[in-house]
Order: structure tokens, then sequence, then C-alpha cells
């Protein structure tokens, strides 16, 4: 797996949504595939991160690029995905954090 990260308006989140439903559907909802999000608190955009199969998935998710495991946030909101593995790797963003 790897992980990908995109700054995104509410527009292009819920198209994002509905593109990785469709790649995780297509690859048998594998377990941690997760999409999860975190606010950036003065635009009203989000951070929206993605992990996936191989690099050669990214070709399908344009204007995201590669972060390393270190640079993911240890907080998010779940997106898409199995609870077990967000839980595994993240905690659940406190809404008083986000200002």
């Amino acid at each position: 797996m790897i992980w990908v990260r995109k700054n995104a308006n509410s527009s292009e989140w819920a198209q994002l949504k509905q593109q990785y439903n469709q790649l995780s559907n297509s690859l048998g909802l594998p377990f941690d595939m997760l999409m999860v999000s975190t606010p950036r608190p003065n635009d009203g955009r989000s951070d929206v991160y993605l992990s996936l199969p191989t690099e050669d998935h990214l070709a399908l998710f344009k204007g995201f690029d590669v972060v390393p495991e270190r640079a993911l946030p240890t907080e998010a909101t779940l997106s898409f995905g199995h609870l077990e593995a967000f839980k595994e790797r993240f905690c659940w963003l406190e809404e008083d954090t986000v200002h």
C-alpha cells in the first residue's frame, strides 16, 4: 500500500469518495484501503488521504502526491473503508480541535 494526499474542496471530496468507492469495490473491498480526511481550518478545505494498493493506481486520482506513512496525521475522519483498519492507524479527530 502507498499513501497519497490532496487538498480538496467539498465538491471534489464527494467525487473522490465515489471514485475511491468504485476502485475499492472492483478490488474486492481490501481491508487496508482507507480514505481519511483532516480539515484545513483557514480555508474550509480538507486534506484527503487515500491508501492505494500500488503506485499504478495513482494515475486514477489526479492531483494527489505520494506521502510517507510518517507524514500521515495521527487524528483523522474516516470517509471510506473498514473501521477496524482505521482504528489500527488513526485516532478519531476531535471536533473541538477544528477552529
